[in-house]
């Protein structure tokens, strides 16, 4: 990607993004970068839609999900506000771009999955499971494409997905989150970390009680 083409990404216009690019995102999650010893915590899938907008499919906490990636980016700029260190994103774009027909078949995979529960119970068990977790998700998305042939995909982990498939994309390009706001009041700070701990509490119960069966 040109020096031109992300700085307007940075400056909050979604530049000409190639379908099917991996967003990678590292130190976002402590649990994964804990569990997997990789600074490599989360894996997502770019897709472009007309002339400006970008879309990030993703599975996170609690379920699949479709987000414009203007928003995301100001997402992980709430996420860092809490936090003491800021999360890396990078992308990482195809070196020969998706053809019509493997985007149709990557985007009718991808958009089939919107809501399905987030789950690390087929990764921990090493078995296919109801759930679906990140690099499950967007590894699956690519053998769809028919370019890709992963196995035991619910045994993938985001860094394993990145080594996999970084021999046929570019260098991975930093996209720049906006500094964190130093000035936020205490209760605004008090209620996003409450916000963020209760979808996490609410989706690791339910996952624990699913673990049982």
């Amino acid at each position: 990607m040109s020096s031109y083409a992300l700085a307007l990404l940075l400056l909050g216009s979604t530049p000409q993004v190639e379908s099917g690019s991996l967003l990678v995102l590292e130190g976002s999650n402590k649990p994964v970068r804990a569990f997997t010893n990789s600074q490599v915590t989360h894996v997502a899938i770019l897709m472009h839609v007309g002339k400006n907008l970008t879309f990030v499919y993703e599975a996170t906490p609690s379920r699949v999900r479709c987000v414009a990636l203007k928003k995301f980016l100001a997402e992980i700029h709430t996420h860092d506000a809490n936090r003491r260190t800021n999360t890396q994103v990078w992308m990482m774009q195809p070196k020969r771009p998706y053809s019509q027909r493997e985007l149709i078949r990557m985007n009718s995979y991808l958009n089939s999955q919107l809501g399905r529960r987030y789950s690390v119970k087929g990764y921990v068990r090493k078995r296919q499971a109801d759930g679906i977790h990140c690099a499950e998700f967007a590894s699956t998305a690519l053998t769809h494409s028919g370019r890709f042939a992963f196995r035991q995909r619910y045994a993938i982990d985001p860094n394993e997905l990145v080594q996999q498939v970084r021999s046929l994309h570019e260098r991975p390009v930093r996209i720049s989150v906006p500094n964190r706001q130093a000035d936020s009041s205490f209760p605004t700070q008090t209620w996003r970390r409450w916000l963020d701990l209760q979808t996490w509490c609410s989706w690791a119960c339910y996952e624990a009680w699913r673990f049982c069966w």
